[in-house]
Protein backbone atom coordinates (compact mmCIF):
# COMPACT_ATOMS: atom_id res chain seq x y z
CA UNK A 1 0.00 0.00 0.00
CA UNK A 2 3.40 2.37 0.72
CA UNK A 3 3.92 1.96 -2.72
CA UNK A 4 1.21 2.67 -4.74
CA UNK A 5 0.17 5.91 -2.40
CA UNK A 6 3.88 6.78 -3.02
CA UNK A 7 3.56 6.51 -6.87
CA UNK A 8 0.65 8.08 -6.46
CA UNK A 9 2.73 11.43 -4.52
CA UNK A 10 5.47 10.94 -7.25
CA UNK A 11 2.84 10.94 -10.02
CA UNK A 12 1.08 14.05 -8.94
CA UNK A 13 3.81 16.15 -8.38
CA UNK A 14 4.91 15.50 -11.57
CA UNK A 15 2.34 16.69 -13.44
CA UNK A 16 1.62 19.65 -10.91
CA UNK A 17 4.93 20.45 -12.00
CA UNK A 18 4.26 20.49 -15.34
CA UNK A 19 0.95 22.39 -14.80
CA UNK A 20 3.00 24.98 -12.86
CA UNK A 21 5.48 25.29 -15.51
CA UNK A 22 3.07 25.35 -18.26
CA UNK A 23 1.47 28.38 -16.41
CA UNK A 24 4.70 30.44 -15.55
CA UNK A 25 5.82 29.70 -19.34
CA UNK A 26 2.23 31.20 -20.67
CA UNK A 27 2.32 34.10 -18.40
CA UNK A 28 5.75 34.90 -19.12
CA UNK A 29 5.60 34.84 -22.87
CA UNK A 30 2.13 36.66 -22.52
CA UNK A 31 3.76 39.54 -20.67
CA UNK A 32 6.96 39.41 -22.98
CA UNK A 33 4.87 39.90 -26.18
CA UNK A 34 2.19 42.31 -24.34
CA UNK A 35 4.95 44.72 -23.39
CA UNK A 36 8.08 44.41 -24.82
CA UNK A 37 6.96 43.45 -28.58
CA UNK A 38 3.96 44.96 -28.18
CA UNK A 39 2.14 42.50 -29.46
CA UNK A 40 0.37 40.61 -26.82
CA UNK A 41 -0.69 36.64 -27.66
CA UNK A 42 -3.80 35.20 -28.34
CA UNK A 43 -3.77 32.10 -26.09
CA UNK A 44 -1.61 33.61 -23.14
CA UNK A 45 -4.22 34.33 -20.78
CA UNK A 46 -6.56 31.18 -22.04
CA UNK A 47 -3.26 29.06 -21.18
CA UNK A 48 -2.89 30.23 -18.16
CA UNK A 49 -6.33 30.02 -16.65
CA UNK A 50 -6.64 26.53 -17.92
CA UNK A 51 -3.65 25.40 -16.04
CA UNK A 52 -4.64 27.25 -12.96
CA UNK A 53 -7.84 25.74 -12.74
CA UNK A 54 -6.04 22.17 -13.33
CA UNK A 55 -3.19 23.25 -10.26
CA UNK A 56 -5.98 24.02 -8.30
CA UNK A 57 -8.02 20.49 -8.41
CA UNK A 58 -4.70 19.07 -8.21
CA UNK A 59 -3.41 20.92 -6.03
CA UNK A 60 -6.32 20.29 -3.40
CA UNK A 61 -5.87 16.82 -3.98
CA UNK A 62 -2.09 17.09 -2.97
CA UNK A 63 -3.59 19.14 -0.10
CA UNK A 64 -6.17 16.41 0.81
CA UNK A 65 -3.90 13.45 0.35
CA UNK A 66 -0.97 15.17 2.80
CA UNK A 67 -3.81 16.39 5.23
CA UNK A 68 -2.23 19.96 4.41
CA UNK A 69 -5.61 21.51 3.95
CA UNK A 70 -6.38 24.51 6.59
CA UNK A 71 -8.25 23.73 9.51
CA UNK A 72 -9.24 24.91 12.90
CA UNK A 73 -9.72 22.34 15.19
CA UNK A 74 -8.70 24.05 18.54
CA UNK A 75 -12.52 23.58 19.95
CA UNK A 76 -12.79 20.14 18.54
CA UNK A 77 -9.41 18.97 20.16
CA UNK A 78 -10.65 20.35 23.83
CA UNK A 79 -14.03 17.92 23.38
CA UNK A 80 -14.19 15.02 24.84
CA UNK A 81 -12.85 11.78 22.56
CA UNK A 82 -16.94 10.79 22.36
CA UNK A 83 -18.23 14.20 21.09
CA UNK A 84 -15.08 14.54 19.44
CA UNK A 85 -15.30 11.65 17.04
CA UNK A 86 -18.60 12.90 16.96
CA UNK A 87 -18.03 16.35 15.65
CA UNK A 88 -15.20 14.71 13.56
CA UNK A 89 -17.88 12.57 11.95
CA UNK A 90 -20.15 15.30 10.98
CA UNK A 91 -17.33 17.01 9.42
CA UNK A 92 -16.49 13.91 7.16
CA UNK A 93 -20.26 13.65 6.29
CA UNK A 94 -20.80 17.09 5.37
CA UNK A 95 -17.58 17.42 3.40
CA UNK A 96 -18.69 14.32 1.18
CA UNK A 97 -21.79 15.75 0.84
CA UNK A 98 -19.97 19.14 -0.27
CA UNK A 99 -17.87 17.22 -2.60
CA UNK A 100 -20.35 15.21 -4.06
CA UNK A 101 -22.51 17.89 -4.79
CA UNK A 102 -19.36 19.82 -6.51
CA UNK A 103 -18.69 16.85 -8.43
CA UNK A 104 -22.23 15.77 -9.56
CA UNK A 105 -22.93 19.06 -10.78
CA UNK A 106 -19.37 20.08 -12.19
CA UNK A 107 -19.80 16.60 -14.20
CA UNK A 108 -22.98 18.19 -15.62
CA UNK A 109 -21.26 21.35 -16.60
CA UNK A 110 -18.84 19.52 -18.55
CA UNK A 111 -21.23 16.99 -20.34
CA UNK A 112 -23.28 19.91 -21.81
CA UNK A 113 -19.78 21.62 -23.09
CA UNK A 114 -19.15 18.46 -24.64
CA UNK A 115 -22.61 18.62 -26.31
CA UNK A 116 -22.74 22.05 -27.41
CA UNK A 117 -19.31 21.65 -27.94
CA UNK A 118 -17.84 24.97 -26.64
CA UNK A 119 -14.58 26.27 -27.46
CA UNK A 120 -11.98 28.67 -26.21
CA UNK A 121 -11.86 31.58 -28.17
CA UNK A 122 -8.19 31.82 -28.62
CA UNK A 123 -7.48 28.25 -29.17
CA UNK A 124 -10.00 26.38 -30.40
CA UNK A 125 -9.61 23.39 -28.00
CA UNK A 126 -12.85 22.49 -26.14
CA UNK A 127 -13.53 24.06 -23.11
CA UNK A 128 -14.08 20.69 -21.94
CA UNK A 129 -10.76 20.53 -21.26
CA UNK A 130 -9.89 23.40 -18.64
CA UNK A 131 -13.88 22.30 -16.87
CA UNK A 132 -12.87 18.42 -16.79
CA UNK A 133 -10.35 19.65 -13.67
CA UNK A 134 -13.01 20.39 -11.26
CA UNK A 135 -15.09 16.80 -11.16
CA UNK A 136 -12.08 15.30 -11.44
CA UNK A 137 -10.30 17.14 -8.32
CA UNK A 138 -13.47 16.95 -6.64
CA UNK A 139 -14.16 13.26 -6.79
CA UNK A 140 -10.42 12.32 -6.14
CA UNK A 141 -10.66 14.52 -3.31
CA UNK A 142 -14.05 12.96 -2.02
CA UNK A 143 -12.25 9.34 -2.49
CA UNK A 144 -9.50 10.36 -0.22
CA UNK A 145 -11.87 11.86 2.38
CA UNK A 146 -13.81 8.73 2.61
CA UNK A 147 -10.17 6.89 2.50
CA UNK A 148 -9.24 8.32 5.53
CA UNK A 149 -12.11 8.42 7.50
CA UNK A 150 -12.51 4.44 7.04
CA UNK A 151 -8.07 4.58 7.77
CA UNK A 152 -9.12 6.19 11.14
CA UNK A 153 -12.28 4.15 12.12
CA UNK A 154 -10.09 1.05 11.54
CA UNK A 155 -7.43 2.33 13.45
CA UNK A 156 -10.00 3.04 16.23
CA UNK A 157 -11.64 -0.12 16.39
CA UNK A 158 -8.46 -2.28 16.62
CA UNK A 159 -6.74 0.18 18.75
Amino acid sequence: MRSANNIIDSLLGVVLVILMTGMIVSIGLNVFFRYVINHPLAWGDEAARTFFVWVAFLGAYGAMRRRTHIRVDVLVEMLPQGIRVLVMGIGVLITCIFLGVVTFYSMRLVLHVIKVQEVMPATGLPMAYAYLAIPLGSFLMLIEVLAQAGRRAFWRRNA
